[in-house]
């Protein structure tokens, strides 16, 4: 239904949300209790312990510390080995997702295609994000950024690809000159602060 009506699909955005609530509240909490170090990533017991159910909530929601800590480039505390994915920060995953939350939610649905995909360099550079761009080149491209953050990806390389989902995909980004706000500075909907200002 979402589909057709043009609207990214309900469960994806809940997907997109929820992750991106996350790593704002790791990254909060890294900052109460790790003093913003990113080395190791913490305990869930621990998360509740320190009183914050939720985040442990979340982070069994997306995978379990195992394979955050691979994402996110963090070590475990417990010394459990770990694939190696490459580099990455929490603060870049989220500017980048809620450089692309800000830009969906400045466009004006029906979207012909309601893909919640990963921005190219040319989109990044047009909305005036050339900081994303090399952060994206330093944490190890556009392909391996999208699915570490569970975006869709699109090069015009598959042939399994439509010709025209692909124009579609790319097509969201056309004319977005929005700059995002930055991630410290924006909470995401439903998240623990959000729901607090607004008194529930």
């Amino acid at each position: 239904i979402d589909c057709a009506a043009g609207l990214v699909p309900f469960k994806e955005w809940r997907f997109f949300e929820s992750q991106l609530q996350l790593f704002v509240e790791l990254k909060q909490y890294l900052q109460l209790y790790r003093n913003g170090s990113e080395e190791y990533f913490p305990e869930p017991t621990e998360i509740i312990a320190n009183g914050h159910g939720e985040l442990a909530l979340l982070i069994q929601k997306h995978g379990g510390k195992v394979l955050l800590a691979q994402k996110l480039d963090m070590r475990l505390s417990s010394g459990i080995d770990k694939l190696v994915w490459g580099p990455m920060t929490l603060d870049f995953a989220i500017q980048l997702l809620h450089f692309i939350r800000s830009q969906f939610l400045q466009m004006t649905p029906p979207l012909l295609y309601p893909i919640i995909c990963m921005p190219s360099e040319k989109d990044l550079i047009r909305c005036g994000r050339e900081d994303l761009v090399c952060q994206v080149v330093e944490f190890g491209g556009y392909e391996n950024v999208a699915r570490r953050l569970g975006l869709a990806y699109f090069d015009g390389k598959s042939r399994k690809l439509d010709e025209a989902v692909f124009r579609g995909a790319r097509s969201l980004w056309k004319g977005r000159k929005g700059i995002a706000p930055s991630g410290n500075n924006v909470q995401p909907i439903g998240s623990t602060h959000a729901r607090k200002r607004k008194g529930v």
